[in-house]
């Protein structure tokens, strides 16, 4: 093999190397927010409440356009009052893993979808006077979730996150008033990131 040649080789593969290091670079992202939740349950009311969360999210960590996202949230489901039989309150906290899929691989834009589970860890508050014997009132229980977001870099180091979409739990006890269908929630967060 000639010289020309060998140089060539030797070239490509100095670039092939820098491409790989390049992209063997863990990019982590840690962020925190606040937004809106309701409740899907025996109550029809579903009035907005309060939602708090953190994230970790170890960004193209699977393979590029595959993020995991470690969570943890907290909010208090409820009923608007309506003296009904169904009027509850119930306390969550949602530790969770997702995983966000993207087209886009850069934290400059990164729309995603996302799939996960977790558990949901819940303790009524109000009884509902039509609540069921048999429902647990303070108890933990497997859910799913999936839903939709964007991701947008504003300066070197600090980025905003908007997503929403629904969780499904495997428990009618959310809502200790039993009509057979496991109870949910939806979620709507503004989250603020910084990126490591």
């Amino acid at each position: 093999m000639s010289c020309k040649y060998t140089c060539l080789v030797l070239l490509g593969l100095a670039l092939s190397s820098q491409v790989a290091i390049g992209q063997t670079e863990q990019i982590w992202i840690a962020g925190a927010g606040g937004g809106v939740a309701f409740g899907v349950n025996e109550d029809r009311s579903r009035p907005l409440v309060p939602l708090e969360r953190i994230e970790a999210v170890a960004f193209n960590s699977v393979v590029p356009g595959v993020s995991p996202e470690f969570g943890i949230g907290y909010s208090v489901l409820r009923s608007d009052n309506t003296g009904n039989a169904f009027d509850y309150k119930t306390q969550l906290i949602v530790p969770d893993l997702r995983f966000r899929f993207s087209p886009l691989t850069t934290p400059e834009w990164f729309p995603y979808i996302y799939l996960g589970g977790g558990i949901v860890i819940y303790n009524v508050l109000e009884v509902p006077r039509a609540a069921s014997g048999e429902a647990r009132l303070s108890d933990a229980a497997p859910f799913f979730t999936c839903g939709a977001g964007l991701s947008h870099q504003l300066f070197e180091k600090i980025g905003i996150d908007l997503n929403f979409g629904p969780s499904f739990s495997m428990t009618d006890d959310i809502n200790p008033v039993h009509d057979g269908k496991n109870d949910g929630w939806w979620t709507g967060l503004l989250s603020v990131y910084w990126i490591f």
